[in-house]
């Protein structure tokens, strides 16, 4: 799942560089997991995936520090996790 999350950002450079979305930091764990922390002009994030399955994506506003997008996922298959990484870009770059 970790080389998933890895081969995404990769085909989204493009994206990334086009919109307000800048990668802050990737930490990573011996291969057993990934964070990305990435931020916008109005948001802060972190994407977690584990080789288990288990994603955790959080966005929160900078000016309110509330939290404005958070979920929990475990998934076995990586075909559900495009979709919902793309949902993401989408709420990091909402103007709201």
């Amino acid at each position: 799942m970790t080389e998933m999350l890895n081969k995404w950002l990769k085909n989204r450079e493009n994206l990334f560089s086009a919109s307000d979305i800048k990668t802050v930091d990737i930490r990573e764990n011996n291969g057993q997991s990934i964070t990305v922390i990435q931020e916008s002009e109005k948001y802060i994030s972190d994407i977690t995936v584990r080789n288990d399955g288990f994603i955790d994506i959080e966005i929160i506003s900078i000016i309110t520090e509330e939290t404005v997008f958070s979920i929990h996922f475990m998934t076995k298959t990586k075909t559900e996790i495009e979709p919902l990484l793309d949902f993401y870009i989408d709420c990091m770059n909402k103007g709201d």
